[in-house]
């Protein structure tokens, strides 16, 4: 057994022990959810010794299920789609270096495109196989690379922020010229194969939708990055469905809410936090520092999802009229409880500016090698009515060649609570609960 899969059973086993026996639908708890999200990905497209994301996707239940992928680019605009069937308790690894530099994909099937058991046995469980709906059109994938021809350049392009000729010549993604893919993944738990996106009308409820509201998978993402010996890796998020998460509810933005508000909500899915805490490490053993994965809601409604693009580059200028996005606020504490704010001025400094990124904490320039942060992402989105923008961090502590690790930042606000922000004053060690104040816009 390699010492990779040795240390991924590990963090399997350990986040099996932790996943709570009851799910609250306003937190982010590793529960079986209808939908998953990787909030960044990133794959070395030249170097296999480079950076490279695995995440795997399990089903919870005896019943088999759908798993439908859509990969999205750092403008939140969808490049490919792809279904994978999961027998009952299946798990299924998709590996995006294979996907990127070979179009492959999990080859997979369900019971009446695998009548022999071949391609997703059910072992001793024939109860635990199934078929669906327009699954004979799309399973089994015997050859790959599935992901050829346009579809590939779309991918591969796209993810990298180069030009797209078959979008005309224009790009999906911010060009950070590195060769480097990346972009955010969900995946939702569904009744039917098809090659549909969330913002497509109908893909929620209607006579025939794509999605359904199982809560029944679950996963993990893993950064692996082989030439520094550095491998992390933490639960996906997991976004549970309940039919009264909808525009009827005291939380009416959802997860899916800039593309569903037009059909009252019908994704169901909670919405995630727009405010968090994270610790920092910046010294001492920590020769790597620490990184922030950072996935925002920029509340842009696609309505065409594949045939919007926009001009290419890396600049205010360039790109979607929505970015760079802005931050209420980053602010840093020491060990003594100084604090200092970071990400002021112009939006042209924006901290966190796409829809997904890995940022450096040292380059925000906290003046302190640890301490903590709070990042809020607080504010309304004027072309949705002003609901409040969720967001997802995390944090990677490493030290290259010897560690790494990763978890989720910590919730501070949420979106389906009414707003309550924190002032910090006084020491917290000296008791002076009076230096904590709220503050309702």
């Amino acid at each position: 057994m390699s010492r990779f899969t040795t240390v991924l059973g590990a963090v399997l086993l350990a986040f099996l022990l932790t996943v709570p026996a009851a799910a609250d639908t306003c937190s982010n708890d590793p529960v079986p959810a209808a939908t998953l999200l990787v909030p960044y990905f990133e794959v070395d497209m030249l170097d296999s010794d480079g950076v490279n994301t695995l995440f795997t996707i399990h089903n919870a239940e005896p019943e088999a299920t759908l798993a439908h992928i859509t990969l999205w680019t750092d403008w939140s605009l969808p490049s490919v789609t792809f279904d994978v069937f999961l027998t009952g308790f299946d798990v299924v690894t998709v590996d995006l270096r294979d996907v990127f530099v070979n179009g492959n994909i999990p080859i997979t099937a369900d019971d009446q495109s695998d009548v022999m058991d071949s391609i997703s046995p059910h072992g001793a469980n024939p109860e635990w196989d199934g078929s669906f709906q327009d699954c004979q059109n799309f399973f089994p994938f015997f050859n790959n690379p599935v992901i050829q021809g346009t579809a590939y350049e779309r991918l591969v392009n796209g993810h990298t922020g180069k030009p797209v000729a078959s979008a005309g010549g224009q790009c999906l993604a911010a060009d950070l010229d590195d060769n480097i893919a990346r972009g955010y993944v969900t995946i939702d738990d569904a009744v039917r194969c098809s090659i549909e996106v969330p913002p497509e009308p109908g893909y929620f409820g209607g006579n025939f939708p794509v999605a359904s509201d199982d809560n029944q998978l679950w996963g993990e993402v893993v950064y692996i990055e082989p030439g520094n010996f550095e491998m992390s890796a933490m639960p996906l998020v997991h976004l549970e469905a309940d039919p009264e998460i909808n525009a009827g509810a005291p939380w009416a933005y959802t997860f899916y809410g800039r593309y569903t508000r037009y059909e009252g909500g019908e994704d169901h899915r909670e919405p995630l936090a727009t405010s968090w805490a994270f610790h920092f490490n910046e010294g001492g053993p920590f020769t790597g520092g620490t990184d922030l994965v950072a996935w925002r809601d920029s509340g842009s409604d696609l309505q065409n999802p594949f045939g919007t693009t926009f001009t290419c580059g890396n600049g205010a200028d360039k790109g979607p009229d929505w970015w760079p996005l802005e931050e209420y606020r980053v602010r840093c504490f020491n060990e003594s409880e100084s604090f200092v704010e970071l990400c002021d001025g112009p939006e042209e400094i924006a901290c966190f500016p796409l829809e997904t990124q890995k940022i450096e904490m040292q380059s925000l320039g906290a003046p302190w090698s640890f301490g903590w942060c709070e990042v809020d992402f607080e504010g309304r989105i004027p072309q949705l009515g002003g609901p409040r923008p969720q967001s997802f961090v995390a944090a990677f502590h490493s030290a290259a060649g010897l560690f790494a690790g990763g978890m989720p930042a910590t919730e501070l606000a949420h979106a389906c609570d009414a707003y309550v922000g924190v002032v910090f004053a006084d020491g917290f060690e000296s008791g002076n609960l009076s230096s904590w104040s709220t503050v309702f816009p």
